[in-house]
């Protein structure tokens, strides 16, 4: 079976029990159910066994769960040094794939969010390896959930850092734009929008870490060509702000990595498309 690459979301996660009938109607073997409940023994010893769930991907890199019991959608945020198949091996990101059935242990901590989400999972085992047609039975819940965004749709981007307790993911708005999109006519029509600084940004989400630096990810609706990153102390004036301290950052498809953000910070993130440029900001207080 083919496995693209998938984006550790929002990240995930879910499985079901190894002797289940999935939507293919295809039962295990006796021999396959004896090494899948070996696994899970072994790597739930010492963790609560949180939820179980069917992978379905979506966008270029996205991958959500489906809680086969409950028919419910939820995310799992992956310890991508955790993985592992039914016969014990680890295995990485780019060894998952649509319909493969996941079991989750950890915290059972669940965010209030739709879909749930589970932060503190420490360790995914896969029970059962499966395909594109086992999600059949489910396409109507990712349908839901999930379209293909329009190509003039100006792309969002969420800030995502963690705390002792918990992932906080902060929404954010794009600052100003230049973008390519089809008129009324039918014609392409390049639209500017000219917006605040984000020194000046009035009202919006702060984000706040436990420590004084932390490992800040933005996750793009679509993935970019390119990311600028420019930090200013926060309470520096815009018209004296200068062009700032240029921060690198690690781009990943649809997501970006500022390893050590700085607190009392104000960031700007210029992302560049074949349809234009969006410049986002936000706050770390």
């Amino acid at each position: 079976m083919g496995k693209g690459r998938i984006r550790k979301s929002l990240p995930v996660i879910g499985m079901a029990v190894c002797c289940m009938v999935l939507a293919s109607g295809c039962q295990e073997s006796v021999k396959d159910t004896e090494k899948t409940s070996k696994a899970v023994e072994k790597h739930g010893a010492g963790d609560e066994k949180v939820i179980e769930g069917m992978l379905m991907t979506y966008s270029e890199d996205g991958m959500i769960f489906v809680d086969m019991e409950a028919g419910d959608l939820f995310y799992v945020h992956l310890p991508e040094d955790e993985i592992y198949d039914e016969n014990d091996e680890k295995i990485t990101l780019e060894d998952m794939g649509d319909g493969d059935i996941f079991a989750f242990y950890g915290e059972g901590i669940v965010l209030e969010s739709y879909p749930a989400q589970y932060p503190s999972i420490t360790k995914a085992v896969r029970v059962k390896d499966g395909d594109r047609e086992d999600i059949g039975k489910y396409q109507a819940l990712l349908d839901g959930f999930y379209q293909e965004p329009s190509p003039s749709e100006i792309p969002h981007m969420d800030v995502e850092n963690r705390t002792r307790l918990s992932v906080v993911t902060t929404l954010t708005e794009p600052l100003s734009y230049t973008w390519k999109a089809k008129g009324a006519d039918g014609k392409d029509e390049n639209i500017q929008v000219c917006g605040t600084h984000v020194l000046d940004m009035k009202d919006s989400d702060a984000i706040r870490f436990d420590e004084e630096t932390s490992e800040v990810k933005l996750l793009f609706s679509k993935s970019p060509e390119s990311v600028k990153v420019t930090r200013w102390d926060k309470g520096t004036e815009a018209l004296k702000a200068g062009d700032g301290e240029k921060i690198k950052v690690e781009l990943n498809k649809e997501e970006a990595v500022i390893q050590k953000a700085k607190a009392a910070s104000a960031y700007q993130v210029e992302a560049v498309w074949e349809q234009g440029t969006v410049i986002y900001g936000f706050i770390v207080e």
